[in-house]
């Protein structure tokens, strides 16, 4: 039998006070903000505490607990680094807020960085997100130069031992109105599918996905295709020329959806398509509950899928996530769903056996 690997506990808190015993392994991140330091872990929120030159008394009674001065060393020496990240918010406005955080490097899911301009006379500032595993908001800043968050993400490729992919703007555009690039990590992608005019990219256990924009699609050329194809339409039919424009705009961005799906998909191979619906969708088998097919009262039908909400790894998410497969054709639909339900089944071996001799002997 392979040996457990155990947790590695350190005591973070202050000598002569009560023992506070962390659980490295599953830290995420630890955040400090209005004179509080909160670790969050793979459960989500666990500890809330200050060092001794910060009040821990709110109304008389106590709230937080008491953190040694030299908590991040103990954490560093038992073999956990952390890198620390500044947050920006509102900067150069009467409501600015900065703060740090300790990232786990082995957290980070995806980072988005916009594009550099200056700031309140600084020079190469950019606003960020930074995606995490099992945690459910994401870090951000909004001033931020822009060499101390690309030492960040080549620190955290270093310590995970990978390059992450690269999406640039001219691509797709991730999270921000205007340009950026985003980078993400293939093998915490749980789901590739469409969202509205963006392919959103699930990501193991964080609460925000990863979605990319496409470039809008120029309308002049489809126009003067169609008025080269039927130079009186311009008189007659414009109506018709709208409609026309619509639905070519339509096949465009669909098909500008699949290549982007695809793209992805084949970087993410743990990742299975589920066929022939309507928009491109890939996700991660393992984490499926149930598919349920249906019909929809005007036609075509859909697969609903249920994830198990224990396996997604998203701290207090209370009910589990589903996502509609829609199809046009309800038959296409109903011949999918029953591929997959004639997928090999694993075979039943000693532990469906035991259970069916248990049964017959406690009903005699």
């Amino acid at each position: 039998m392979a040996e457990t690997k155990k947790p590695t506990f350190v005591n973070i808190g202050a000598d002569d006070v009560v023992p506070i015993l962390l659980n490295i392994d599953d830290l995420v991140v630890v955040q400090k903000f209005d004179d509080c330091y909160s670790f969050h872990t793979t459960a989500g929120l666990s500890l809330q505490a200050v060092t001794k030159d910060m009040p821990s008394e709110k109304d008389g009674r106590k709230v937080y607990d008491i953190l040694a001065d030299d908590w991040l060393e103990r954490i560093e020496d038992a073999g956990k680094g952390l890198l620390k990240t500044h947050h920006a918010w509102l900067p150069g406005t009467d409501e600015e807020k900065t703060w740090n955080s300790y990232v786990n490097p082995e957290k980070v899911a995806y980072v988005t960085v916009s594009e550099a301009e200056e700031q309140n006379g600084k020079s190469d500032m950019v606003h960020y997100f930074i995606g995490l595993e099992n945690h459910i908001d994401r870090m951000e800043s909004h001033g931020t130069h822009q060499k101390d968050i690309e030492e960040f993400i080549e620190i955290v490729e270093e310590v995970k031992g990978k390059s992450f992919t690269r999406i640039d703007h001219d691509e797709a555009t991730a999270d921000f109105f205007g340009e950026s690039y985003a980078v993400f990590d293939p093998d915490m992608v749980t789901t590739i599918c469409a969202n509205g005019h963006d392919i959103r990219l699930d990501v193991s256990g964080t609460g925000y996905p990863l979605d990319f924009r496409l470039p809008d699609i120029d309308d002049q050329p489809i126009f003067q295709q169609i008025i080269a194809n039927d130079p009186d339409l311009i008189k007659t039919d414009q109506n018709k020329i709208y409609s026309m424009m619509y639905q070519e705009k339509d096949r465009l961005r669909k098909e500008a959806h699949v290549a982007l799906a695809d793209k992805l998909s084949a970087l993410c191979p743990h990742l299975t398509e589920i066929p022939g619906a309507d928009q491109p969708f890939y996700t991660r088998t393992d984490d499926i509950e149930s598919i349920r097919y249906h019909k929809w009262d005007k036609g075509g039908a859909a697969l609903t899928v249920l994830y198990n909400k224990n396996k997604q790894g998203v701290p207090y998410q209370t009910y589990p996530k589903t996502h509609d497969v829609r199809y046009e054709s309800a038959e296409k639909a109903l011949k999918v769903f029953n591929q997959m339900a004639g997928l090999p089944r694993q075979p039943k071996g000693n532990k469906q056996r035991n259970i069916r001799r248990y049964r017959q002997r406690h009903s005699r």
